[in-house]
């Protein structure tokens, strides 16, 4: 069951990730000449990629709201999902930063990419889909409180 639910984790993600970073990964398919590290250092020094990363968890989040709603389930975020938001945040914001450093020359340690930083972005969003995905059938419940 954990193999399902990761494996439709990183497919929901991967969705909303083509539609969030159009831009990045059109560029790395049609633009071989290109390097994948330059374009996300430009969409990073223009803001574009930091108001989308936002954007992506903000969707999870949502996403993971509706999801509770709907199936009436009201528990509290465990400690897990809340540290793998932040997590995220202080990822999207790292990346940001990084990437005005390098855009404005700064000195970086040797062997650094940035596509690294981005890549564990995406799983820890993969990861909080996954964990969200965790549902508690509560079903029998209900019938025996009905009773």
């Amino acid at each position: 069951m954990i193999i399902t639910r990761y494996f439709f984790a990183l497919l929901w993600t991967l969705l909303l990730a083509s539609f969030t970073y159009t831009e990045l990964f059109v560029s790395a398919l049609l633009e071989p000449n290109v390097r994948f590290e330059d374009k996300m250092i430009e969409l990073l020094n223009s803001r574009i990629m930091l108001l989308s990363s936002a954007g992506l968890v903000a969707m999870l989040f949502l996403d993971n709201f509706i999801t509770k709603k709907i199936i009436r389930n009201n528990t509290q975020h465990s400690d897990f999902l809340v540290g793998i938001v932040i997590f995220s945040m202080i990822i999207m914001i790292s990346m940001s930063v990084l990437a005005e450093g390098i855009g404005n020359k700064y000195v970086l340690p040797v062997g650094f990419n940035l596509h690294y930083l981005f890549l564990s972005f995406l799983v820890c969003l993969v990861v909080y889909k996954a964990e969200t995905l965790n549902i508690k059938h509560i079903s029998s419940e209900i019938t025996r409180s009905k009773i």
